[in-house]
């Protein structure tokens, strides 16, 4: 992890960055093609391969991550389809 991300706390980086980011670009981009299917696929796609290039393996946050995102996409569109 010295050279890929040199300046970042790996504690940090797996617990705030990594999460952030995937969370958001799944919840993004699902959001633009207004679909929930997306969400899960690409944030676990997104953690698996920053796990994969910055540990070397992949860990079970990979498998737990994804359900984030398809929960906050699920209640966006729950709350636009029973919106007043």
């Amino acid at each position: 992890m010295d050279n890929f991300i040199p300046d970042i706390d790996p504690f940090i980086f797996q617990l705030v960055t990594v999460p952030a980011l995937t969370i958001g670009i799944g919840v993004t981009i699902s959001m633009q093609l207004n679909r929930i299917s997306p969400a899960p696929i690409i944030t676990f796609l997104l953690v698996a391969t920053t796990e994969w290039l910055v540990i070397g393996r992949i860990t079970s946050w990979s498998w737990i991550l994804p359900l984030v995102p398809l929960i906050i996409v699920g209640l966006i569109a729950f709350i636009k389809k029973y919106s007043i």
